[in-house]
């Protein structure tokens, strides 16, 4: 698994990362005009860190009930993954469950590691007891560790932070092999699982199904666009974008396209 680095800012949830997959620029849709600035919407379920708030500021409103828990316990997962790791974090689990958790904290720094412990890993998170699980990437969650953290049911990151990145590279004897060199039946065999997983962590969870596959799929390119309704964001290909707007996407930032037409972005010194 590659390590590209993709920065995240302070404390933002996983619909910020869509710089890991690749070409992802911000349009308007179906606006009455064109905007230049991205909208900073977090999802429902976002839980900024004890002491700060999704800005990184301190915490000045309540928070919310599904957010609270009396009885947190931290895991972390440092280094490279492998099989004792997945039999380490299984026991800490199952631990937590026994002293009547209510929530989990998975404290996250990783360069990644084998697929098959990222797996049982990401089982054990979802089939835990405890109510609440919460990755914090602090401050790397490369590869396998960007899957393990999208299984829990929040993602918060340190300031700075790098999450992504989850292709696929095989080990064996010989030293590393490049996935792309495997016959593509052989490419699938190794990738449904990977794909299965995301997909049902992003179901489960809240996060963007189009942007969570892109993590772990060699070249997608994903375009952002938002409501400007309800101030929903979602990422959509190229297909969808010409479907939507009537026109290819953008390959760079000069043009923001509307259901109405198209508006020229202003410059960073304009109004």
């Amino acid at each position: 698994m590659t390590r590209t680095r993709h920065r995240l800012r302070s404390l933002r949830m996983l619909v910020a990362l869509a710089a890991a997959v690749g070409m992802l620029l911000t349009t308007a849709w179906p606006p009455a005009e064109a905007s230049a600035r991205q909208p900073q919407t977090t999802p429902q379920s976002a839980a900024p860190s004890p002491g700060q708030g999704a800005t990184g500021g301190p915490v000045t409103g309540a928070v919310a009930a599904a957010n609270k828990a009396e009885n947190l316990v931290i895991i972390t997962i440092r280094g490279p993954i492998d099989a004792f790791t997945a039999q380490s974090i299984r026991r800490r689990i199952a631990a937590a469950e026994d002293g009547g958790a209510d929530a989990i904290v998975f404290e996250i720094d990783t360069p990644g590691g084998e697929l098959k412990a990222a797996l049982e890993i990401c089982n054990a998170i979802k089939g835990t007891s405890v109510p609440l699980t919460v990755a914090w990437v602090h401050p790397d969650a490369y590869s396998a560790g960007a899957i393990i953290a999208l299984s829990c049911r929040q993602i918060v990151a340190s300031d700075p932070a790098t999450m992504g990145d989850a292709l696929v590279i095989l080990g064996g004897p010989m030293g590393f092999q490049s996935f792309d060199a495997l016959p593509e039946q052989e490419r699938q065999k190794v990738l449904s699982p990977l794909l299965a997983e995301v997909v049902n962590s992003a179901r489960r969870n809240g996060y963007d199904e189009m942007l969570v596959q892109g993590i772990v799929t060699r070249g997608v390119e994903l375009w952002q666009v938002r409501d400007t309704t309800t101030g929903r964001t979602y990422c959509i290909n190229g297909d969808e974008y010409r479907a939507l707007f009537d026109g290819p996407p953008p390959r760079s930032n000069p043009i923001i396209p509307s259901a109405r037409g198209r508006g020229q972005m202003p410059s960073a010194a304009g109004p």
